[in-house]
């Protein structure tokens, strides 16, 4: 069986053994090796942090940070691990491949093949679980339109915030 990792309240994580995941077409069985969260997602989905308040996965909707935790959150963010298994028409992976990919803590997960990345040898894990972040900091980054030349400020300084100043160091 495999295990995860829920926040069962604001102030209370519970390790608990899940069903193994079945491989869809498309998918890749990975079994993770090393993961991370994203600490202010992380706080603000659980505890409520922060403008829109904490996420309700059975409601769908953000509630105020003083609204009674009323379900069981998953935490963690991206996972590095080895491909185990392939679904029909997954062609891109293989047995034994060294991947990295969304997901909540846990030791087993099954993912969509175009929703993973397959990583060099000598990746270190540290590295590939900042490709997430590093995504979004350089989706700021161009939707800023940041240019050699320009002044930048930037508000907020988590792993995005830091991963934006370098990149807006390197536009110049």
């Amino acid at each position: 069986m495999a295990r995860e990792i829920v926040a069962l309240s604001p102030d209370s994580l519970e390790i608990r053994e899940v069903e193994d995941p079945v491989v869809d077409d498309g998918q890749v069985l990975i079994r993770s090796q090393q993961a991370a969260a994203k600490h202010g997602t992380e706080t603000a989905s659980v505890k409520g942090y922060g403008d829109r308040g904490r996420f309700d996965r059975e409601l769908h909707l953000f509630l105020d940070a003083d609204t009674p935790h009323r379900s069981e959150h998953p935490v963690g963010n991206m996972v590095v691990g080895t491909v185990e298994a392939v679904g029909a028409g997954v062609t891109e992976f293989s047995v034994g491949d060294r991947v990295t990919a969304h997901s909540p803590f846990r030791d087993l997960i099954a993912r969509d093949a175009g929703r993973c990345w397959k990583l060099p040898r000598n990746m270190p894990w540290q590295s590939a679980v900042c490709l997430d972040p590093a995504e979004f900091a350089m989706g700021a980054v161009r939707d800023g339109h940041v240019r050699v030349g320009d002044a930048v400020a930037v508000f907020g300084m988590g792993a995005i915030g830091l991963l934006v100043v370098q990149l807006a160091k390197l536009s110049g």
